[in-house]
């Protein structure tokens, strides 16, 4: 008499952390457990959720062009832009503003330095002399100048052992210190005085071309296309006990120094080769790891040849670095990373020019930002809180890519999947719609049939928190989910996802 052998049930694999954030460095369907393939506006640090960022908001008033350059001045707080060449106050704690404080004449192409109650304004090229910003007066009012003294026309500029640090010179002579084959130079003024030269003699040349500085402890980091160098002791030539000595750290480079970003006795910086973190010893690169579960090849493929694509970055809170890159294709990517566990996600409608963090007048923790197609100063907080739209009124609409359900290279059959979720909103009705792809790549998604997934709060009192059932329904080696916002909401949340699936040729556990 025939026996009927019992059937395997159905595996559940679930997925409830994405931690560990985006992965490209290898093949998709390999990718693994706690990360995504994809994220755009989902934070994803934090264990057990992804969460929608909120948006960022308007702080300046409007200002005539989307802004350049955006520093800070302490003390007392001062948060000035440039916008078509012209230096505007645009502090505004009491109120938007945008106060027009005089003609710069250019954008500095680094995060500018703050000397002793001043911001030191450099030409990109390094054809002028620099210029600074500084408060004067009782009302704070912002004021604009050529740096006193006799300075060297420079293109990058850092404090270091209580020094005004200028480097890389003009490379035509068109002003007074800007002879030409000096951007390997780097000049320092009298301690305490940045506005005091001594440009015959208090010099040191790097080995290459200097492209950013960096202070950190008693080092001076000193950047150039594909090498950094260090500075160590702080008094330079021309000066009695001079024992400054200019050091090899390693073969990583800075392609923009408004990528730069200090972080306690720590340098993160970009180049086309990667964001790196460094002490002045050696070099972490945050986009790689040993797994090969990092971003690296998506960084890279974003370096097309014969363009040129700028890079700028800025810290948030100690923990947050953001960056913006931007080519002359037009096309532009950002990028979030959470400093202590290296996890990755994107944003968009983020685009930037410059990133200054700084402080409110209350002292609070803030990430000033000169939008690359707004015309206002923007502050970033509000995007680690939540909110509907950004300040240009565009609605935060969040997607995330999973990585591959389905262990095994064998045909599997896809059944019921779900989702934990949380769509809140009041008095508007977003949706999340939820598509699957099959196969190793994951390349075409199509939308289920109970997409899209509905706000889960449509009655006063009812819980926040939704377990939502759709079907799969599908034969194949690998399948992939993707959750799609649309319309703005005061939270979004993905908690677990849950995919049902059995491999063929499996009959029992016992054969």
């Amino acid at each position: 008499m025939a026996t009927t052998k019992p059937v395997r049930p159905d595996e559940v694999q679930v997925e409830a952390n994405f931690s560990r954030g985006i992965v490209r460095d290898t093949m998709r369907s390999l990718i693994p457990e706690g990360t995504v393939y994809d994220s755009v506006d989902f934070m994803l640090e934090q264990p057990g959720r992804a969460y929608k960022r909120g948006g960022w908001q308007n702080h300046s008033a409007v200002l005539p062009a989307p802004p350049s350059m955006v520093g800070t001045i302490h003390i007392p707080t001062r948060v000035v832009a440039i916008s078509n060449g012209d230096l505007y106050d645009v502090t505004s704690e009491s109120g938007p503003i945008a106060v027009a404080s005089g003609t710069v004449g250019f954008s500095p192409g680094e995060n500018p330095t703050n000397s002793y109650g001043m911001l030191v304004l450099c030409h990109p090229q390094g054809y002028e002399r620099p210029k600074k910003a500084y408060v004067t007066g009782p009302l704070g009012t912002v004021t604009l100048a050529a740096l006193g003294g006799s300075p060297p026309a420079a293109a990058h500029s850092a404090m270091y052992a209580s020094r005004l640090v200028l480097a890389r010179g003009s490379e035509v002579p068109v002003a007074p210190g800007g002879d030409p084959n000096q951007k390997n130079r780097m000049w320092f003024s009298a301690i305490g005085d940045p506005e005091t030269w001594d440009i015959p003699t208090a010099y040191i040349e790097a080995t290459y071309e200097i492209t950013g500085l960096a202070a950190i402890q008693s080092n001076l980091l000193v950047f150039s296309p594909r090498f950094c160098e260090r500075l160590i002791g702080g008094v330079p030539p021309g000066t009695e006990g001079e024992d400054m000595e200019l050091q090899p750290v390693g073969a990583v480079g800075c392609l923009d120094a408004r990528s730069i970003a200090v972080i306690d006795n720590q340098v993160i910086f970009a180049s086309e080769e990667g964001v790196y973190l460094t002490n002045g010893v050696g070099f972490d690169n945050l986009m790689e790891n040993e797994d090969r579960s990092g971003i690296l090849s998506f960084w890279r493929s974003l370096f097309a040849e014969h363009e040129v694509r700028g890079i700028c970055g800025g810290m948030l809170n100690r923990n947050y670095y953001f960056v913006s890159t931007h080519s002359t294709d037009g096309s532009d990517y950002d990028f979030v990373c959470y400093l202590p566990t290296k996890c990755w996600w994107r944003t968009k409608n983020t685009s930037a020019n410059m990133f200054a963090p700084g402080a409110t007048e209350q002292e609070t923790t803030e990430l000033y930002v000169a939008m690359r197609t707004h015309p206002y100063v923007t502050k970033f907080s509000p995007l680690l809180k939540s909110g509907r739209n950004d300040g240009n009124g565009v609605p935060v609409e969040p997607n995330l890519e999973t990585r591959m359900f389905g262990s095994g290279p064998g045909l599997k059959a896809y059944g019921f999947g779900r989702l934990t979720y949380n769509l809140h909103s009041i008095g508007t009705n977003p949706t999340l719609e939820v598509s699957q792809a099959i196969g190793l790549n994951g390349n075409n998604f199509l939308p289920v049939h109970e997409s899209p997934l509905p706000k889960t709060n449509p009655f006063a009192g009812s819980p926040r928190t939704d377990r939502a059932r759709f079907r799969l329904f599908k034969d194949s080696q690998g399948l992939y989910l993707r959750f799609d916002q649309h319309g703005a909401s005061d939270e979004t949340e993905l908690f677990l996802v849950e995919v049902e699936h059995r491999p063929y040729n499996v009959a029992s556990d016992g054969e």
